[in-house]
């Protein structure tokens, strides 16, 4: 999912704790790629805008 890097967005990237490896679409490690749930950490309606 796509959303603007909003100010809300910023803090829950740097509070953000469980970062794991990024995949490409083989399921091979992408170099120097990682994601990260935030979902938990953002308020339900700045993710609806």
């Amino acid at each position: 999912m796509a959303v603007p890097i909003t100010e809300p967005i910023r803090q829950a990237i740097v509070h953000a704790s469980a970062w794991i490896p990024a995949l490409d679409a083989e399921g091979d490690l992408r170099d120097g790629a990682q994601v990260v749930e935030l979902t938990h950490l953002v308020a339900a309606d700045v993710l609806a805008a």
